[in-house]
């Protein structure tokens, strides 16, 4: 389940990687992950992002942007329930896992294997 913080990493991480820039022009960390927050709201027409990014136990950066309904600010202290967004991610890593070798598509859950259990 470790796919979506290492897809925002990724993103995250290719979009702080830019030329070299002059130091007046260059802006903080923070301040490109907000701009790569606010792209992603235009682009993807999202009503709101939630972001934190840490390096180690440090917060780069914690800010919301947008609203979380219609007049509802969105807030960095704010919980959202991932619903049928799971739906996305699982079957994503479970088709990644047929890719592998290491299910099947006709496999029950008793058949899956387990840190305890090989195949």
């Amino acid at each position: 389940m470790r796919m979506m913080p290492v897809a925002l990493a990724a993103l995250v991480s290719g979009a702080l990687i830019t030329p070299a820039m002059p130091a007046a022009a260059a802006s903080s960390k923070p301040d490109q992950i907000a701009q790569i927050a606010r792209e992603a709201m235009k682009e993807d027409h999202l009503n709101a992002v939630i972001v934190r990014v840490m390096k180690g136990d440090r917060v780069v950066t914690s800010r919301a942007f947008g609203e979380s309904m219609d007049g509802v600010p969105a807030r960095t202290d704010m919980r959202f329930r991932n619903g049928a967004v799971a739906f996305a991610y699982v079957s994503t890593l479970l088709l990644r896992f047929v890719d592998e070798g290491q299910v099947k598509l006709s496999d029950t859950i008793d058949d899956c294997p387990t840190p305890t259990r090989s195949r």
